[in-house]
């Protein structure tokens, strides 16, 4: 996890990165996870997408 020290103020997604706010500060992390295509087409997550 990053904190952004610039002038730069924007919460979101770009890229493989997330932004959002925390305490007044910008944090700056690596997104993980499953990607919604894997989620919508493995029969990895058949229980997921029943619920």
């Amino acid at each position: 996890m990053a904190i952004v020290n610039s002038v730069l103020d924007f919460s979101g997604k770009l890229g493989f990165l997330t932004a959002y706010k925390r305490d007044g500060k910008v944090i700056l992390r690596r997104g993980s996870g499953p990607s919604k295509k894997k989620i919508m087409e493995s029969p990895d997550f058949v229980r997921v997408r029943n619920t």
